[in-house]
């Protein structure tokens, strides 16, 4: 598979498209660390996964705003669309 012995974090990883993505990675073979800031949530997905057969473990996420951050969804000066992975 694409991603055996590999292993993926992923922040918001209880629901919606952090859940998916999970799915889809441990389908490729990938370990997961689900890590939500909503815990029964992140430990239910985490749960589900090695269910199904998947290697996946749930933590405690909280990732404080530093300071001076501007939000993604904000625009650059020059109008152009902020892009990130």
């Amino acid at each position: 598979m694409r991603f055996d012995r590999r292993t993926a974090v992923i922040t918001g990883g209880a629901i919606g498209f952090g859940r998916a993505f999970a799915r889809a990675l441990v389908a490729e073979g990938a370990s997961v660390v689900i890590a939500d800031v909503d815990v029964e949530m992140a430990e239910r997905t985490a749960a589900e996964l090695v269910d199904a057969g998947g290697k996946a473990i749930a933590v405690a996420a909280t990732l404080p705003i530093p300071i001076g951050w501007t939000p993604l969804s904000r625009r650059r000066s020059n109008g152009s669309a902020v892009s990130t992975l």
